[in-house]
C-alpha cells in the first residue's frame, strides 16, 4: 500500500492497540465485536481482515470511516440522519455494510 501522508512509525503507533496497564490491552466490545482503540481509531475485524474505524453522529446527521489496513480498500459514509436513540448513525451501518461486502463478509 502507498501509506504516503505519515511516517511509518505513524502508522503502527495509531493502528496499535492502546494498553490501559501494564501487558492488559482495551479489548472491549464494540457493536457486538472485539474491539480495541488506537490513537484516534477503533479497531476490530471483519472477516479476518483488520480493520480501523470512527465516525460519529450529531443533531441529525451521522458520518463514519471504515479502513481495511492491509488491503487498498476504504468505505466513507456520510448520512443526514440517525437510526434511534442508541446515536448509531446511519453512516456507520452503510459503510460497514459496503466495505463487509467488499471483503465478502456475511457479517
Amino acid at each position: 500500500q502507498r501509506r504516503q501522508l505519515l511516517h511509518p512509525e505513524s502508522y503502527s503507533a495509531m493502528l496499535a492497540p492502546a494498553v490501559l496497564a501494564p501487558g492488559k490491552k482495551d479489548d472491549s466490545p464494540c457493536r457486538d465485536a472485539p474491539t480495541s482503540y488506537g490513537l484516534g481509531w477503533f479497531l476490530t475485524d471483519f472477516c479476518g481482515n483488520p480493520v480501523a474505524t470512527h465516525g460519529g453522529t450529531i443533531a441529525g446527521f451521522s458520518a463514519s470511516l471504515f479502513w481495511a489496513t492491509r488491503r487498498p480498500l476504504s468505505a466513507v459514509a456520510l448520512a443526514n440522519g440517525k437510526s434511534g436513540p442508541d446515536r448509531i448513525g446511519v453512516a456507520e451501518k452503510m459503510g460497514a455494510k459496503v466495505l463487509r461486502g467488499a471483503l465478502t463478509c456475511d457479517r
